[in-house]
């Protein structure tokens, strides 16, 4: 039998839950669930826990173009990898 990539291993280390981006960002869950549902930071919700794609929310809180000279308009965030979608 070949050996295959386990596709229910262990997650990925850009994707974050909740406690783990509010850990990165500084601030607190209930701040970071509270951006997630406002659409702030971009985020899946899985049942109950929300994940969290890492360059995903760089590029919504630091590259949306408000405050970049150079800007034409808001970033296009990237897409996650198909497998984690």
């Amino acid at each position: 039998m070949p050996n295959r990539p386990d596709p229910f291993g262990a997650i990925p280390p850009d994707v974050l839950n909740t406690d783990e981006l509010a850990e990165r960002l500084g601030y607190g869950d209930v701040t970071i669930r509270d951006w997630a549902k406002k659409g702030i930071v971009p985020g899946k919700l899985l049942g109950k826990e929300w994940r969290f794609w890492w360059p995903s929310v760089v590029i919504a809180l630091f590259y949306n173009g408000e405050n970049d000279d150079h800007a034409d308009g808001p970033a296009t965030p990237p897409k996650p990898p198909p497998d984690l979608v």
